[in-house]
């Protein structure tokens, strides 16, 4: 146990507390320490009363209460010992139970997270799938960065598009303690995007922004939003794989509108595998690549839809080799070189 200790000032007959300012006696008319002369009073006062008390009680009375006060009363030292042990005990158990939580709860959680599909409040309902490209993105920026012990895959968040289910419910799911969730919206030549980023089991709002900014830098908008959301989660990023995020992989607008549509049409078809991997699709991926020649997802794209339809078998399952051409594009975005 530790208390504190008030400071006497030392002076014969005087136990006042020093003051920060003591009064000095040439500042005086008498040349005196007033406060000294005040606290001897006051100590005469309680010697004179204490005095007349003991006076008044018989010595028998007297020799109890020094007992008393020098070893104490044995009710009152048995009750202080039970209540101890009451408190000690209380607290052990308390210890025993409350302390691993609070450690638990001092860990970091696990770096899973799921990027639900991006809501399109554009005017236009065609823009479903920038929108939708949108969430591919952000994921495909977050899936580059190893310290994330888990990202979600578009194709198992896309189940929830348009459910009604509480975040808790789909964190509990998808086994994830943050989800990201947003909305897209065009307008005109500007398009407006907002992120925010939660932690699902304790109702938390980790993050929150809202883009507006030309429709031309919406590519740039989605490395932004990986980079914060792994520096709220605390993810470390390695230097190239800052690089990665930020890299603008092509500058030709209509390249990326054209490898969105073909993306969309891959996650969002409901027909069979066959009916994925149709001239359409592979057709937008091509054009794509003939207005840049350079943009690398594109052949990726293209490229897992000609590996993806040779390898498919028919009926309604595709082959291993089919899945994996499958993540072909997903693999190649996270080893760039």
């Amino acid at each position: 146990m530790l208390r504190s200790v008030e400071f006497i000032y030392k002076s014969t007959g005087v136990n006042r507390p020093l003051r920060a300012n003591e009064d000095h006696p040439r500042d005086n008319l008498n040349k005196t320490y007033y406060r000294d002369q005040i606290n001897k009073v006051a100590n005469a006062v309680k010697e004179i009363i204490t005095a007349i008390k003991k006076h008044s009680r018989h010595p028998e009375e007297e020799a109890k209460e020094d007992l008393r006060n020098r070893f104490g009363n044995k009710k009152d030292i048995s009750a202080k010992l039970i209540i101890g042990s009451a408190i000690a005990l209380a607290l052990i158990i308390l210890s025993i139970f409350l302390v691993p939580k609070l450690i638990k709860s001092k860990e970091q959680l696990q770096k899973s997270i799921a990027v639900l599909p991006f809501h399109n409040y554009s005017d236009d309902s065609g823009q479903e799938y920038m929108s939708d490209g949108l969430t591919d993105e952000i994921f495909n920026h977050l899936y580059k960065i190893r310290s994330f012990d888990k990202v979600v895959s578009l194709s198992s968040v896309l189940t929830y598009k348009g459910t009604d289910k509480k975040l808790p419910q789909i964190a509990d799911e998808l086994k994830v303690n943050y989800i990201l969730e947003g909305t897209y919206k065009k307008i005109g030549d500007q398009v407006r995007v907002t992120a925010q980023l939660i932690e699902p089991k304790n109702d938390k709002h980790l993050w929150q922004n809202e883009y507006d900014q030309p429709y031309m830098e919406i590519i740039a908008i989605q490395a932004d939003i990986a980079l914060q959301i792994a520096n709220q989660i605390k993810a470390y990023i390695t230097t190239s794989e800052q690089q990665y995020i930020q890299k603008i992989p092509t500058t030709n607008q209509e390249a990326f509108e054209l490898l969105q549509k073909a993306e969309y049409i891959l996650y969002t078809d409901t027909t069979t595998f066959a009916g994925r991997y149709s001239n359409q699709s592979l057709d937008l991926a091509v054009r794509a690549i003939e207005l840049d020649p350079y943009y690398a997802d594109a052949y990726a794209l293209a490229g897992m839809y000609i590996l993806g339809g040779a390898n498919y078998g028919g009926g309604s399952e595709m082959s291993s080799a089919g899945w994996d051409a499958l993540h072909l594009k997903t693999v190649v975005r996270k080893y760039p070189g």
